[in-house]
């Protein structure tokens, strides 16, 4: 393997990294919007009573 090889998967390796840390991140704050909601929906159901 030539260094310009290595290096060229090197770089495909650390993008690959990225994209899914990106995808984590995303999860994460569908996550906590999720709950935010339910939260909200439980305060309403609570002052309507």
């Amino acid at each position: 393997k030539s260094k310009k090889e290595e290096e060229e998967e090197e770089e495909e390796e650390e993008e690959e990294e990225e994209e899914e840390e990106e995808e984590e991140e995303e999860e994460e704050e569908e996550e906590e919007q999720q709950q935010q909601q339910q939260q909200q929906q439980q305060q309403q159901q609570q002052e309507e009573l």
